[in-house]
């Protein structure tokens, strides 16, 4: 903790030493400049090619498969011997449907053969860590190529939400320990945090959610004056609840609020936030930037220049809209760490009508979250959607269902103002129409519900068996 204290700290005492109005000694070519010179490369490509037609996004996906298939081939000791097994060679990947041909591994498949995955002169650039919400945190190697190409996607989504990569102010707001890149408290104290408020970017990393550092976050924000605010919804809902009982509020030049992190109804923040929300969707271990939203909010564009994604279920593509399977991700950037076919264990499903904005990049719907954490019926089928229970109840603060057998769940309530046993007889009518009627529903009354990086709203206890061959 000594070095985040420090980083901490030195954060507040750069920022109290700038002028508020430090952003006009520079031209919006100057901070532009600053903030983009890195990945000027990859950025300018990346602004084209999303007005691409999808025809040639997709032979610019086989492009970089091909390359990909044949580097792991020749170079890494797991890939070679399984496509030895399977009879299969890089000249056999001819089109983006031969990727089918390649068996799906996951996190237990990774960590088991981790040392022949790393390709053997890998720079270790930077290692990604998952949030490690449901056990142990995983972590890979990302070679400069892959993390720089993840950074120019970030500036790209930032430019969907409506501001300007070369004057607006970004600011990030995660608990420690954060994801590397684009921060004010990380190595080189000094020199990286003027560096990157130079680039109108301030990454803030409250301690603990306390008092004291809610205020300071709130400070912090209003002396900074961000366009817009990167974070989680574990990180917003308490400053949302600061916001409500102290009588402070966010600066008046927040105009967007960028979420993601854990499956979330919008609906939830924005009534209490005068600001729009844009989502993405995410994961460390692999791509990162998976998809995310446009303008339109018409489901979330995934970013085809990086990754192919595919929804499986039963180990076979689904073929229709709306039809819910496995997120499964080939990652075309990380040469340090391949990994082709890696099943993210999300729930999610595609959308495939065109997008008003223009872009014909694919598109996910909503993402539910892993398999594993999602509730179970008394007939075996998984619900999939049981927030909305709770958007209409002002009464309720917060909630987790924890189900501990398929006929028993837990439902833990932080109440609102004017929560009523008719609250409470309401949560468990709705959870038995959802889950069987037989189905064993307990509400308990809680002051505080502890959590991690990400925010589990539901917590399945019930052995991993029964989910497979289900979606």
């Amino acid at each position: 903790m000594l070095d985040l204290n420090l980083n901490h700290n030195i954060s507040k005492i750069i920022l109290s030493f700038f002028p508020k109005n430090y952003s006009t000694f520079f031209s919006s070519e100057q901070v532009k400049k600053f903030r983009l010179d890195y990945i000027q490369k990859e950025y300018s490509s990346l602004q084209k090619s999303q007005w691409f037609k999808l025809r040639d996004i997709e032979k610019l996906q086989l492009k970089k498969l091909k390359a990909y298939v044949s580097f792991v081939y020749y170079n890494i000791p797991f890939y070679r011997r399984k496509f030895r097994e399977i009879g299969v060679t890089p000249y056999d990947i001819n089109s983006l449907k031969d990727l089918e041909k390649i068996p799906i591994i996951n996190k237990n498949i990774v960590r088991k053969n981790l040392g022949n995955i790393l390709f053997p002169n890998c720079s270790f650039y930077l290692t990604f860590s998952t949030s490690g919400s449901t056990g142990k945190p995983f972590k890979l190697p990302v070679s400069f190529d892959a993390v720089k190409m993840r950074d120019a996607l970030l500036q790209r989504f930032f430019s969907w939400t409506g501001c300007d990569p070369g004057k607006d102010k970004i600011m990030g707001i995660f608990r420690p320990p954060s994801v590397p890149g684009a921060a004010i408290n990380t190595s080189n104290h000094v020199f990286r945090g003027l560096k990157y408020l130079l680039k109108n970017q301030l990454l803030w990393t409250p301690r603990k959610i306390d008092f004291n550092e809610t205020f300071q976050t709130f400070f912090i924000m209003n002396k900074f004056e961000p366009k817009l605010i990167h974070t989680i919804p574990n990180v917003l809902r308490p400053l949302l609840k600061f916001k409500e009982e102290f009588d402070v509020d966010f600066p008046d030049s927040l105009k967007y609020v960028s979420l993601g992190g854990e499956p979330i109804s919008v609906k939830e923040f924005q009534k209490q936030l005068d600001a729009e929300i844009f989502m993405r969707y995410g994961a460390n271990d692999v791509a990162q930037r998976i998809a995310d939203e446009c303008k339109e909010h018409s489901g979330l564009h995934i970013n085809m220049e990086n990754h192919i994604v595919e929804i499986v279920k039963d180990n076979e593509a689904v073929q229709n809209e709306g039809e819910k399977g496995e997120v499964v991700i080939t990652d075309f950037h990380n040469f340090d760490a391949p990994l082709i076919r890696y099943n993210v264990e999300d729930v999610s499903e595609f959308m495939f009508d065109r997008c008003t904005c223009g872009r014909e990049l694919e598109k996910l719907g909503r993402v539910y979250g892993r398999k594993t954490d999602l509730l179970l019926s008394s007939k075996g089928k998984l619900v999939t959607d049981v927030e909305w229970i709770f958007q209409t109840l002002d009464d309720v603060e917060h909630f987790r269902i924890i189900q501990k057998r398929i006929d028993k769940v837990v439902v833990l309530v932080v109440p609102g103002h004017g929560f009523s046993e008719r609250t409470e007889q309401y949560i468990v009518s709705i959870l038995q129409r959802l889950l069987g009627m037989t189905t064993h529903v307990e509400v308990k009354i809680v002051d505080k519900i502890p959590s991690a990086q990400k925010f589990r709203f539901i917590i399945s206890k019930i052995s991993q068996k029964y989910f497979e061959g289900i979606l």
